[in-house]
């Protein structure tokens, strides 16, 4: 079973390109500004807290003879985590069992393929049920769910092109004020409607994702009384309606809190989109350059530039989604 396996394992060597090993070196460069920074660094963090942990396990070990030390550095148990993050799948058959499958963690993902690797009951085994027909030598793809562009790179270590991509959004985070004299009611009234205190919309170009508005409009009211609280949270959630709060139109508070959380997160990239595109132009010229040996280049500089140009495209694509997202509110109000 192991010389089964022993190919596939060999394939799955220190220079695979993906966020614990590469993209989090960099992160507050590469994703300065995007809500994407954030997640990256709980990967880290995560990853070392999962370290630490398993340092009393690993000294026993040694101690009792079963392991040599050094086998066992930070430097190669974060390349593991790297291979589980970028590897493992889940099992919709085996209640989302998370699995390494060796042959089947090869295949590729492509955006419109809708299925997946999963578990038969009935023969038990891992199993492939294409959407579509392929040709004899034709590469199978499988689809590793509906990710953004963003949430690709982070984990497996590539990117689609932003326009071939329809899972590709901005993941827009409101959130409740901790000094809101309100806080504590509107808390009840969100956990009521199975919401929490902060939540992530994925805004599109071409539409605003359902419960935005709502949401924003709850936050950003201010009921005269902790009893009204509960009727607004009815109206919004229940009854997806927008009343009137003090003569005041909810849905026009929504608009505008949006309005303002969008300004604030375009406000927080370190470069302007004209930058990010200026160098993005200029990089992949540089790749394309005959003066530009990429076989004399070492394989981590030219790794390091495309990663750069990939998380400099990411952050162009989340601004123009922030753009067009202002644009569509901004026409809504007229």
């Amino acid at each position: 079973m192991a010389y089964e396996y022993a190919s596939a394992n060999a394939g799955l060597n220190e220079t695979l390109s993906n966020v614990k090993e590469h993209m989090l070196l960099q992160v507050h460069n590469l994703l300065a500004g995007s809500p994407l920074q954030k997640k990256a660094m709980d990967i880290q963090d995560a990853a070392e807290k999962s370290w630490r942990e398993v340092q009393p396990v690993l000294q026993q070990a040694a101690v009792q003879g079963l392991i040599k030390p050094e086998a066992y550095t930070q430097r190669r148990y974060q390349w593991a985590f790297s291979i589980l993050l970028t590897r493992m799948c889940r099992l919709p058959g085996r209640c989302n069992e998370e699995v390494l499958v060796a042959w089947g963690d090869m295949a590729n993902h492509r955006s419109d393929v809708t299925s997946f690797l999963d578990w038969d009951r009935t023969k038990r085994q891992i199993v492939f049920q294409p959407d579509c027909s392929y040709d004899p030598g034709e590469q199978v793809y499988v689809s590793y769910g509906p990710k953004t562009s963003g949430e690709l790179l982070l984990s497996y270590g590539f990117m689609l092109a932003p326009e071939s991509n329809p899972n590709d959004a901005y993941l827009l985070e409101i959130a409740l004020d901790e000094d809101d004299s309100q806080l504590q009611g509107k808390l009840a009234a969100l956990q009521q409607y199975g919401l929490s205190a902060r939540q992530q919309f994925p805004l599109k170009v071409n539409a605003l994702p359902d419960g935005l508005l709502e949401y924003a409009a709850f936050i950003a009211a201010t009921p005269g009384r902790s009893d009204e609280i509960p009727i607004l949270a009815e109206y919004l959630f229940g009854k997806h309606q927008f009343p009137l709060l003090d003569k005041v139109d909810c849905r026009i508070l929504g608009v505008n809190y949006v309005l303002t959380v969008c300004r604030t997160a375009m406000l927080g990239y370190k470069k302007t989109m004209e930058v990010d595109k200026e160098y993005i132009e200029t990089q992949r010229k540089r790749l394309q350059d005959s003066t530009f040996d990429t076989e004399d280049s070492s394989g981590s500089q030219v790794a390091q530039i495309e990663r750069s140009i990939a998380a400099a495209v990411l952050r162009v694509r989340e601004r123009q989604i922030l753009h067009r997202t202002t644009f569509i509110l901004k026409q809504s109000k007229r």
